[in-house]
């Protein structure tokens, strides 16, 4: 009986959502997406209302594809629930022209109090308070809003269905719904996605311009003041979306577990917020921010302040009988990853878990077969070792070129500023234009050599990196190439500075190499007077 009471109210709802949607006029742009981009996906909404919505693109190369990605930060003052972890993304929609990616979708903004009353049993009336996050829910009522939001658009599935950029996206036939994210699918994006470099997507925070206070809300004087903002008043990130970090935190699809150093702990407690709130002090906005939101406290249900949410629309995996069919082939067709038959758990060491078998059997030739493939193990893992090293060893290399061609172009933004300061000064626009262009140039190799600097950090074993980093600096040294050799610590210095701070910012790198630029005798008589000018 409780069941079919759900259903009905559910109805009655839906019913009325589709008599107000058609009586009331449309809402103001300014209240459901006061900055445009192109590629939106505006859903409509009952009461003449609309959320915005944009594509993640996630690079895929077929129907199991997925990213692996790294999540968390490296702060241990938090480590407990942050500290970086694995973690994979993927995308349930095919992307319309893209081939190599599939997509899901994320709310462009933080749902508003005026989108949460849309479903009630009168229209709202928009005003000053419209476009202000919906905060104070819980997270049932969150989850239970997209439910609902799902149930009216396929009920007016009909009359969407002529409008495709106001339609409920569809996989294999089958219509998208929504729910809140999941805790990958809010980190990839706030961290920029596949729209930023690797370097980019590991800092804590993704690019920004001009400044944090242009981006995220935060407890200044400067930015919030203490006090909730309306959506969409700072500029979005890579992907489009705004207010991923500052204003309010927000719920994920997820039960909260504790951080077991790589990897999430199996200790399941309440639900996920994501991203901070106007109440956060600066210095503690980060895209790893997450905590958990206990629902219930001896008043009852928890409401918070500072907490809301945004919307997802995810496909169905399974949306019909032939995407089953080609999920099985392309599972089949993975490598054999099943489990081993003794009592014994498999070991990580292939070769003990040879000597192991081998020491289990007792047939004489099966016991040869498998000390023999032992052997075979051991000298392909030695092979694949070395392969590991020259790979390491190549990339400081590549980066050590990197590091002796910033600074070259370091002195050419330097002698470059000099011409200026002594011709027609910085003021002359076809001087500050080549200015500019050399900067430009400069900071094109700074983005790669950040992008390597990160791979050469995740890809191998701190002990790896060290070992071909001293062989590779003895050889330069006996080539005669002392610059680059250089170049090997320093790049060494910096990966250390990109694991102790989790960020190397190309404003730092820029800075860096300038002031090395500057201290060498050149500096210190050719330009001298472009190194007084302040540092970008």
């Amino acid at each position: 009986m409780r069941r079919q009471g759900v259903s009905k109210v559910r109805r009655i709802v839906l019913c009325a959502g589709a008599l107000l949607s058609i009586a009331a006029g449309p809402w103001p742009q300014a209240d459901t997406n006061p900055q445009p981009l192109p590629g939106d996906l505006l859903l409509p909404m009952p009461c003449g209302g609309q959320m915005a919505f944009r594509a993640v693109q996630v690079p895929s190369t077929g129907i199991l594809s997925d990213q692996r990605i790294t999540l968390g930060g490296l702060d241990k003052q938090v480590g407990f629930k942050e500290y970086q972890h694995a973690g994979y993304i993927a995308g349930g929609f095919t992307a319309p022209g893209h081939a190599a990616a599939r997509v899901y979708y994320l709310g462009k903004y933080d749902v508003t109090r005026l989108q949460f009353a849309a479903f009630g049993p009168t229209c709202p009336t928009p005003d000053d308070q419209s476009r202000m996050p919906q905060t104070g829910v819980t997270w049932t009522e969150a989850a239970a809003f997209a439910d609902t939001y799902t149930a009216w658009l396929i009920a007016h599935a009909k009359e969407l269905a002529a409008d495709r950029k106001s339609a409920l996206p569809m996989e294999a036939g089958q219509p998208g719904f929504l729910r809140l994210p999941t805790e990958e699918e809010w980190e990839y994006a706030a961290r920029g996605g596949s729209s930023v470099s690797d370097a980019d997507f590991a800092a804590p925070l993704p690019p920004m311009k001009d400044g944090l206070e242009k981006y995220a809300w935060y407890s200044a004087t400067e930015s919030s003041n203490g006090h909730l903002q309306p959506i969409g008043l700072l500029r979005p990130n890579p992907l489009g979306l705004f207010d991923m970090l500052g204003d309010v935190r927000q719920f994920a699809l997820a039960p909260f577990r504790l951080n077991h150093l790589s990897r999430l702990g199996g200790d399941a407690g309440g639900y996920v917020v994501r991203g901070t709130d106007y109440l956060t002090p600066a210095e503690q906005v980060r895209s790893a921010a997450r905590d958990e939101f206990v629902p219930f406290d001896a008043r009852g249900a928890r409401r918070a302040p500072t907490v809301g949410f945004r919307l997802a629309i995810a496909a169905p995996s399974l949306p019909d009988l032939q995407r089953l069919r080609q999920v099985q082939a392309a599972w089949a067709a993975l490598p054999d990853s099943s489990e081993g038959t003794l009592a014994e758990p498999p070991q990580s060491d292939p070769v003990k878990e040879a000597d192991t078998l081998a020491a289990a059997v007792d047939d004489p030739a099966l016991k040869r077969r498998l000390e023999s493939l032992g052997v075979v193990i051991a000298a392909n893992i030695k092979t694949r070792d070395e392969q590991r090293d020259r790979a390491a060893r190549a990339g400081l290399e590549l980066v050590s070129w990197l590091g002796v061609r910033m600074h070259k172009d370091a002195v050419r933004v330097l002698a470059q500023q000099h011409v200026a300061l002594l011709g027609k000064g910085v003021q002359d626009p076809a001087e500050a234009k080549l200015i500019e262009q050399r900067r430009a140039e400069l900071g094109g190799v700074i983005d790669a050599y950040r992008d390597l600097l990160h791979g050469l950090y995740v890809d191998y074993p701190a002990a790896v990196r060290d070992a071909q980093a001293a062989a590779l600096r003895d050889e330069l040294a006996q080539r005669q190439k002392p610059d680059q050799a250089a170049a090997v610590a320093q790049a060494m210095a910096d990966i250390a500075a990109l694991r102790r701070d989790g960020d190397l910012t190309k404003q730092a790198i820029e800075r860096q190499v300038r002031a090395q630029a500057c201290a060498g005798p050149d500096g210190r008589t050719l330009w001298q007077d472009a190194c007084k000018l302040p540092a970008p």
